[in-house]
């Protein structure tokens, strides 16, 4: 793949995949018991997390909000763009929306922008911390 089809829209459109079995990797930060703390989230392509509401309450946080790149970048030695569920640094939690678990396959950052994971969301539930919640709108 290459890095002009690492954005969601892109290569699903340039793959022939279906925008609900894309899933992209967000990054946020939150405050829980006056602690930070950093969660992955995993969201559908064709869908928006409910960051104030749903995600909020499925993290118990006080404050969230969207990590900043530089933060993505050092603390997951991943690409920005390409960021993924697998290989984060422990004790993060992995908010995976309801939606994702319900695909039969997803397609999801490798960590580098020119690559995908092609897998069943299954295998998400393996990951440690990891919550499943309905989070997108």
């Amino acid at each position: 793949m290459t890095d002009d089809a690492s954005d969601t829209a892109a290569s699903a459109a340039k793959y022939g995949i279906e925008l609900d079995d894309c899933a992209n990797t967000i990054v946020v930060r939150f405050r829980r018991e006056s602690q930070v703390h950093h969660a992955a989230v995993v969201v559908s392509g064709s869908k928006r997390i409910d960051v104030n509401g749903a995600l909020k309450a499925a993290l118990h946080a006080q404050r969230i909000s969207f990590a900043d790149r530089e933060f993505v970048l050092s603390s997951t030695r991943m690409e920005y763009g390409g960021v993924t569920a697998f290989g984060l640094p422990a004790g993060w939690s992995v908010v995976v929306d309801k939606l994702v678990m319900e695909r039969s396959e997803i397609v999801m950052g490798a960590g580098v922008r020119g690559a995908k994971l092609v897998l069943e969301p299954g295998l998400l539930l393996k990951l440690p911390n990891v919550l499943v919640a309905a989070i997108a709108t």
